[in-house]
């Protein structure tokens, strides 16, 4: 190729980022294509099996990832356009998906306490906890209604998006702007109320009650085991080894609540890291002095929100694979593709979609590369 017919537009760096992600995203979203969608005691449900027997909404719903990722592997592999031109055509696919109704957070449904017994038998631990905390009927954990679950969303794709057009363009004040809203957005996913109560003292109520139960059922579990081991067993008959049995699995089963303190520590320390986020993020909103003054927060601030949820659930993904009930591993994996291409997809998308239509010839040559030479 002759240097002539070198085109900035088509090989910039973010050019080059655009295409990785959406190569990326887009073969994964293609695989959304052939994994389960859920399982049954007969094996897994694909999406072809639904085909006829659901709404034609519906079967939209399920194809339109799939149809979503073929998208991105054009625009990432085939198309030779802009940047603006093919940020706007990813966003524009993935807001068709979430307008038709495909929701990422689906895979909210793997955030459950680590139990694995069967919550509908009456002496599993499961049902015990289920019972007393209120987490039957397929609520999950913690417990959060739509609102919230909006007010978290929008908030940390904001602040993806305002994190990293903080840290591309450093001279202008737009990225900034973002993080601030995004900010809001994440202060109101901890104060406003449900249930009655502010959202923060109803989910650390949640988390604390956890722990309580699950060190009382930790302590009766031992207290058990210690007068199990002093009383012994005086008859060697086949019904009192079979009553020694129950009561062992009995002791095993209070024992494994000590799962549960740790789940719910893990939990809070998650709940409250958007928080930390905001506040490591807000070092960022001051106007930078020399290149790379303050885009560091930016930055960080930005990935760290974008993919706080991902990284928060993939532990809990394979997890899944443990599960005897439920939808278990793979139809999860198809929902944690989706929720990764959302919110990637969003910080990148609109972050340079966005810096190109505002600020199109915008950049940061007046910045010095000099630490001490903005003072000169």
């Amino acid at each position: 190729m002759d240097f002539e017919e070198f085109d900035e537009r088509l090989f910039s760096p973010d050019q080059t980022s655009l295409n990785r992600f959406l190569r990326i995203a887009g073969v994964l979203l293609l695989a959304t294509a052939v994994l389960p969608i859920d399982r049954t005691a007969a094996g897994p449900v694909n999406i072809w099996d639904r085909f006829g027997v659901i709404s034609v909404l519906e079967t939209i719903r399920l194809v339109l990832p799939a149809v979503v990722g073929l998208v991105f592997v054009y625009l990432g592999w085939f198309a030779r356009l802009e940047v603006k031109l093919k940020a706007a055509g990813g966003a524009g696919a993935l807001a068709v998906m979430l307008l038709f109704g495909v929701n990422p957070f689906e895979v909210l449904r793997i955030v459950l306490p680590p139990i694995s017994a069967d919550p509908y038998t009456l002496d599993s631990l499961a049902y015990t906890t289920g019972v007393r905390l209120r987490l039957v009927n397929g609520e999950y954990f913690p417990r959060e209604d739509t609102l919230h679950l909006v007010l978290l969303g929008f908030g940390l794709a904001a602040m993806g998006v305002g994190g990293r057009y903080r840290a591309t363009l450093q001279s202008s004040r737009i990225g900034a702007y973002i993080m601030m809203g995004a900010t809001v957005l994440i202060a109101a996913y901890y104060v406003w109320p449900y249930g009655g109560k502010m959202a923060a003292q109803q989910n650390v109520e949640l988390y604390r009650g956890f722990h309580q139960v699950a060190t009382k059922m930790v302590e009766e579990g031992e207290e058990m085991e210690d007068a199990l081991e002093e009383v012994g067993v005086v008859s060697h008959s086949e019904s009192a080894q079979l009553h020694k049995a129950e009561f062992k699995e009995m002791i095993r089963q209070k024992k494994m609540a000590g799962q549960l303190k740790l789940s719910s520590v893990y939990f809070m320390g998650i709940y409250f890291l958007p928080a930390l986020i905001v506040l490591f993020g807000a070092f960022g909103w001051g106007r930078s002095r020399y290149k790379g003054h303050r885009a560091v927060f930016g930055r960080l601030g930005g990935w760290g929100a974008s993919v706080y949820l991902l990284a928060f659930l993939l532990p809990l993904l394979f997890k899944e694979g443990m599960r005897k009930a439920g939808p278990g591993f793979l139809p999860n994996l198809r929902s944690y593709i989706i929720l990764a291409a959302v919110f990637v997809g969003v910080t990148l998308t609109v972050s340079m979609l966005l810096q190109k239509v505002l600020e199109p010839d915008a950049n940061d040559d007046a910045l010095h590369e000099d630490p001490l030479a903005w003072q000169g």
